[in-house]
């Protein structure tokens, strides 16, 4: 992931074999993966890093290739679309214990970002190989569950809000929002 310019650089993992244990902060966040075979299990063990990001680090951009998944323990990262013009469009932000639904589809589709992701605050989590999600979605059933529903809860957020583009009078959505 190139480093936008002027921003913090990409995030800083935390040498293998170092406390805290990534598989074991994986396994906390995703609770189905204790059900792994063995095969599965010593990948996770081998490949997932803990990722310690510091706040204003930009985690990805439109346009930049998507090589890996992040699962947050902690922190919060605003995934947005800036304009030409510079203006920003707040899509949604990942919280702990859920992974970018962006990241998802451009893993899954071997897309690139279509948005930009930043770290509001410090991040603390867990970073796995693309290849290595790819394999747990196709493997491991509690996996595929992880990613399917965080995909399914966005799709209905988004429907909502065509409904409510759609269906709702202008005064009545400032109204609620305010």
């Amino acid at each position: 992931m190139p480093p936008a310019p002027s921003r913090k650089s990409a995030p800083r993992k935390t040498p293998r074999g170092a406390a805290p244990n990534a598989a074991a902060l994986l396994l906390e966040a995703i609770p189905d993966l204790r059900n792994l075979s063995p095969t599965f299990a010593a990948a996770v063990a081998r490949d997932v890093q803990v990722a310690r990001v510091p706040a204003g680090t930009v985690l990805f951009d439109e346009g930049t290739p998507c090589t890996r998944f992040l699962v947050l323990h902690s922190g919060l990262v605003r995934v947005s679309q800036i304009s030409r013009g510079g203006r920003e469009m707040l899509l949604y932000h990942v919280r702990p214990g859920d992974g970018c639904i962006l990241t998802i589809v451009c893993l899954l589709g071997h897309a690139e970002y279509a948005a930009r992701g930043v770290a509001e605050t410090d991040l603390f989590g867990v970073l796995m190989p693309g290849q290595l999600f790819e394999d747990l979605v196709a493997g491991a059933p509690g996996f595929r569950r992880f990613v399917f529903t965080r995909f399914a809860s966005r799709v209905r957020e988004l429907v909502g809000l065509v409904s409510d583009v759609s269906f709702a009078r202008l005064d009545q959505r400032l109204a609620l929002s305010l």
